[in-house]
């Protein structure tokens, strides 16, 4: 079976973001480079939405989030600085927490 190479008019050139590889555990900054909180990563595989968990000051995140009305901060990887969104939400009996990288939310 011969598969029809694709036409020029269906070629159209694609952007390629490198992957972020996240750490197990993370440092959260406000645009100051004023330390947040540090926090686990759940999951996190490449540019979308990375999960927190053990987050060690939610009450800082809760201040900064509703307080301040701060969503935009920066993820301190250890050996680069990230730029992304912070975003929660109330899941029953806890607060779940998640940042997405890049220049504006996907929610």
């Amino acid at each position: 079976m011969t598969i029809p190479a694709p036409t020029g008019a269906s070629l159209s050139p694609t952007t390629l973001q490198p992957a972020v590889r996240w750490p197990a555990r993370i440092r959260l900054l406000d645009h100051d480079g004023r330390l947040l909180s540090e926090a686990g990563v759940r999951s996190g595989t490449g540019q979308e939405r990375v999960l927190l968990g053990d987050v060690v000051k939610p009450d800082a995140l809760l201040d900064f989030y509703f307080g301040k009305s701060g969503r935009r901060l920066m993820v301190d990887l250890g050996d680069r600085l990230v730029d992304g969104w912070l975003e929660t939400r109330w899941d029953g009996s806890t607060r779940s927490w998640w940042v997405e990288p890049g220049e504006e939310p996907t929610s």
